[in-house]
């Protein structure tokens, strides 16, 4: 039996993101396949589940620095109810495999309570680079006590199995390929224009320094940024902001994104880490190039041929970088649909999970 905890964020359409792996497992194993989904425990906690869990997190306080009760500061109160309702079918059936898809989110007080030998039937996902991992996480001995670690680059399969005892597996995050996908005329827009996705480790100094230069080269550039309300603090998104082809989107549909690829020439994307990108993912699908930082887990997913890899902080060589891609798309030298071959053949979700289904077998078997 496979059971699962599930998660979707807020920022995301519902097209985007990592749950449609989920969907193709469950279609590939129905029978066994039970899932909860942590946006059912959303709610605010009664009198008696908030004494339940100060006392569940309360037996870590003396073994953590600073007081912090979870592994990871990413836990909240909706993630150790949902993971109390999972714990209940886990130990009840000792054939079962406990799958996390968000372990940075979901690993919390229960889950590390837990005895050893339950430990051994966790599998986790993991999505941060490394060096978030060495940051925040407050035992990292604690991953030798899983059943596997699910990887989403070179980097930080390396990190895990140069930390842990666990066995590691890698695969890609996938993008629905069905739904993005490039303009059925394969064109590129007349008007130059560069979209940017999102705002978790990206590098926003540098984009907000290069765009600075590029406007200089192509002053009739389009800026289409598309970045949660909640995270328009920096002061940089305001000096980007004066520019007068520059246009901000939060909340979209499923549609509005799409609209957004399809119109867009490249994607730019500075970054300060990654493992692997949804957004670019989505990008890629739909016939983008895209100009990037070297690091992480870039090189994983994208491809010299339609992509450039800058060095960290070199926001001179970025901007020069964007400026040599859309020349090259004016010259009609970049094409659409090798750029989304591509995609269809690394980040097809249906192919990733019938993969990952049979290293599931193997372990069990194991």
């Amino acid at each position: 039996m496979f059971l699962f905890m599930r998660e979707s964020f807020n920022h995301m359409t519902s097209i985007s993101g990592f749950d449609a792996l989920f969907t193709e497992l469950g279609k590939l194993n129905d029978n066994n396949f039970e899932s909860v989904f942590v946006s059912n425990y959303d709610l605010q906690p009664t009198k008696e589940s908030y004494k339940w869990i100060k006392q569940k997190l309360r037996i870590y306080k003396p073994q953590v620095p600073y007081g912090r009760p979870t592994l990871s500061p990413f836990v909240q109160y909706k993630h150790e109810i949902a993971a109390s309702s999972l714990v209940q079918s886990f130990t009840l059936n000792p054939d079962a495999l406990l799958f996390l898809a968000f372990s940075e989110n979901q690993y919390g007080a229960v889950f590390y309570s837990l005895p050893d030998e339950l430990k051994k039937r966790i599998i986790i996902f993991v999505h941060q680079p490394p060096s978030w991992f060495k940051l925040n996480w407050k035992d990292l001995n604690e991953f030798s006590k899983l059943g596997a670690i699910i990887t989403l680059s070179s980097e930080q399969t390396k990190f895990f199995k140069g930390i842990s005892s666990t066995k590691v597996y890698q695969i890609n995050h996938g993008v629905r390929l069905d739904f993005f996908k490039p303009p059925l005329d394969y064109q590129f827009p007349k008007q130059p224009a560069i979209v940017f996705v999102g705002h978790w480790l990206r590098d926003i100094s540098t984009f907000e320094k290069a765009i600075r230069l590029i406007k200089k080269e192509i002053p009739n550039l389009k800026i289409n940024c598309v970045v949660p309300w909640n995270a328009r603090e920096r002061l940089e998104f305001l000096k980007i902001s004066v520019n007068e082809e520059v246009s901000w989107f939060a909340d979209l549909s499923n549609e509005d994104l799409l609209k957004l690829y399809q119109e867009a020439s490249l994607m730019f994307l500075p970054l300060i880490d990654s493992t692997a990108n949804n957004a670019m993912n989505e990008a890629i699908a739909c016939g983008l190039p895209v100009v990037t930082t070297d690091i992480g887990g870039t090189r994983d997913y994208l491809s010299p041929e339609f992509a450039s890899f800058c060095e960290p902080g070199n926001h001179e060589q970025h901007a020069a970088e964007v400026i040599k891609w859309l020349n090259l798309i004016q010259q009609g030298k970049v094409n659409k649909e090798e750029i989304r071959k591509h995609a269809n053949d690394n980040l097809d979700w249906t192919k990733i999970a019938e993969a990952l289904t049979k290293e599931i077998q193997q372990l069990t078997n194991d």
